[in-house]
């Protein structure tokens, strides 16, 4: 069995064994920040779910404030759905 390591200064980039690569530091520090990778998280299909409605109501009343047939208040009261859906993504 024998194992290499390549070195710079240091740190261990590469692990070697029998000729063969065992693993690299970049896919080590990979892997550290992706601990859900492969995994779906059912927050974050929620919080992104919650985001497309915020601003899909952003963009609703903006068309609506644009054709000026609609009152303020029915406007003024979807902007304020759209900022209560946006603001979950940032709890």
């Amino acid at each position: 069995m024998n194992i290499e390591k390549l070195t710079i200064g240091p740190f261990v980039t590469h692990v070697y064994e029998n000729g063969v690569l065992l693993r690299t530091s970049r896919a080590m520090r990979k892997e550290v920040r992706s601990i859900f990778q492969g995994k779906k998280s059912t927050l974050t299909y929620f919080v992104a779910l919650f985001f497309v409605i915020g601003s899909a109501c952003f963009i609703i009343a903006s068309i609506m404030s644009l054709a000026a047939v609609f009152s303020i208040f029915i406007i003024n009261t979807i902007y304020f759905i759209g900022s209560i859906f946006c603001m979950v993504r940032n709890l």
